[in-house]
């Protein structure tokens, strides 16, 4: 009975820290893989990946009530498959560039700000 507040805190910090993990690992294979060797679809299912363990853990470890649950899987969603997507096109592009009918440099602004509401989220 003394020990579980500590419990569940020390459940609850394991189980964000995890998450952060999963974001540093995607970020990490991004940056050398697809960045540096040219190699892009090992990112791109590393992102989606890391994206469904860390859901998993969350919502193993975590109760959220529906709304939060919805926060968590849009922010999870948008930020780290979507910045895999867009280095691989500044991967695959870095030598053409031509002009193509979109310009993806708008979803830059969304990523940041996806991982900002996660960050901000997970306080």
């Amino acid at each position: 009975v003394q020990y579980q507040c500590f419990d569940a805190f020390a459940r609850i910090s394991m189980a964000f820290g995890t998450s952060q993990l999963m974001h540093t690992i995607q970020y990490y294979v991004l940056c050398i893989v697809a960045w540096q060797d040219g190699a892009v679809w090992p990112p791109v299912c590393i992102a989606f990946l890391m994206t469904g363990i860390q859901w998993t853990c969350i919502r193993g470890d975590c109760f959220l009530s529906l709304q939060e649950q919805l926060q968590a899987c849009a922010m999870l969603l948008v930020c780290q498959p979507l910045s895999a997507f867009l280095v691989a096109d500044h991967v695959l592009d870095r030598v053409h560039y031509h002009t193509s009918i979109m310009d993806l440099s708008i979803f830059y602004p969304i990523v940041c700000a996806s991982q900002a509401a996660w960050l901000f989220w997970t306080m």
